[in-house]
């Protein structure tokens, strides 16, 4: 957030001229901006999710810088949240000075294609087509719709041929180099200037180091996920929620049937640095051990937490989103009420309902408990309290409490009113709120 970059581009123009490139963007309209400067005054600016536009415009003769600058505001970040531009082409101009992108150390560019035209009345002769250091960029003659094949030619007037520059950086930081052509037009400018970056991409490239370190989490207990860390990156990259990416891997069947509950709580530990807590480790699996918590909620408990939060916050990623907060309140009465993990279809239908406020949290505290499933396990008065207890205060109930409810339920409460008058409770609006639903 409240970051730019930009892309500078100097030429001269010989005669009257033309500039088009093609343009995709995909960033939050009217906030993350792309923009596209001539001289240093704004032409254009553009935002949303757009493909394959084409930009063009007439150029008189003369010298010009161009800039292309996207910049993004401070907060929300939607789509890829770039800009990419591609086929710049200028007719009847020569470029000063030329930047390449930045680019991963070791790794060549692709290739830009130059034109070197004669723009005069008689031939010209090209003595000489050379790099002054050649460290780090590369000249490749037989590049182009018409490879000038080599460094010593001629030209006749109005005829022209391409040539290719590649960047292949060696260490990280800007390298600078000089492109010189030495022709029979004394006149002619003899040195363009070259400017590139070389990045290291496991450095600069914060979702990749946020990815490996899921990725080594995930296999130092078992080498069952066929995830690998670009795809983890690729993920975290278009705001995919860090929590999702880790319950949807750890959930896929081929990962999950390979855990132990003592492994399965290693993992969980470990993502949020606290393995080597051995009391907080013996809580989890004595609840795990017992029932009193599935696999499922027991990760909603863990990664809804500030442990979690700050770590990923520290790293520049999303640690959870709205849905894992609705899919985790929901969770809950699933294993609370009919001590089991969700199935699919069921979480599906309650967090539409939920999402799109056709239900509260209520109407579906209520559901669970009046459900044919749940009224088939005939359980006990005192154990239908003790759950209502868990679900709706998140507690154990006290033997005051516990002997009241019961009592009343024998004096002709009947269930509907019973499961009302915990779902109405203050603490269980304060418990829904925290996972960002209303409560009624």
């Amino acid at each position: 957030n409240a970051q730019k970059t930009d892309y500078n581009m100097k030429v001269s123009v010989y005669d009257d001229s033309q500039l088009s490139f093609k343009y995709n963007i995909s960033s939050e309209l009217d906030y993350d901006l792309f923009k596209f400067y001539i001289n240093g005054q704004e032409i254009f600016s553009d935002s949303g999710i757009k493909r394959n536009v084409i930009f063009s415009q007439y150029l008189s003769k003369g010298d010009y810088n161009f800039k292309w600058l996207y910049q993004k505001d401070y907060e929300i970040s939607l789509g890829d949240d770039a800009v990419y531009i591609d086929d710049i082409q200028i007719t009847k101009a020569v470029f000063n000075s030329y930047t390449f992108p930045k680019t991963e150390i070791s790794q060549k560019s692709k290739p830009d294609i130059l034109y070197l035209k004669n723009a005069g009345l008689i031939p010209l002769k090209v003595n000489d087509i050379h790099l002054k250091y050649g460290k780090n960029f590369a000249l490749d003659m037989f590049q182009g719709e018409k490879p000038c094949r080599g460094v010593n030619f001629s030209l006749n007037p109005s005829s022209y041929c391409t040539f290719g520059i590649s960047f292949t950086p060696k260490e990280e930081g800007v390298s600078s180099d000089y492109l010189i052509i030495d022709s029979s037009d004394k006149k002619a400018k003899k040195e363009y200037l070259l400017k590139g970056e070389g990045k290291n991409a496991y450095k600069e490239d914060k979702y990749v180091s946020f990815a490996k370190f899921i990725y080594n989490v995930l296999h130092s207990i078992s080498s069952s996920s066929q995830i690998d860390v670009k795809t983890l990156a690729d993920k975290l990259k278009n705001k995919e929620s860090a929590f999702k990416i880790v319950k949807n891997t750890i959930f896929s069947p081929r990962y999950i049937n390979s855990l132990s509950d003592e492994n399965y709580l290693k993992i969980l530990l470990k993502m949020v640095k606290k393995d080597n807590d051995i009391s907080l480790y013996n809580y989890y699996l004595e609840r795990l051990k017992s029932g009193a918590i599935s696999r499922k909620l027991l990760a909603d408990e863990i990664f809804l937490k500030n442990d979690w939060i700050s770590l990923c916050n520290e790293n520049s990623v999303k640690p959870f989103d709205k849905e894992d907060q609705i899919e985790a309140f929901i969770e809950r009465f699933y294993n609370y009420s009919l001590k089991r993990d969700s199935d699919e279809g069921g979480m599906s239908y309650w967090l539409d309902a939920l999402k799109t406020k056709r239900k509260n949290a209520i109407e579906i505290g209520i559901y669970f408990f009046l459900s044919p499933e749940f009224l088939a396990k005939k359980l006990k008065d005192k154990e239908v309290v003790a759950m209502l207890y868990r679900t709706f205060l998140n507690r154990e109930p006290d033997s005051g409490g516990l002997n009241y409810w019961v009592d009343r339920i024998k004096h002709g409460l009947s269930r509907k009113d019973l499961i009302a008058g915990f779902a109405y409770s203050k603490e269980f609006s304060q418990i829904a709120s925290s996972y960002g639903v209303q409560a009624h």
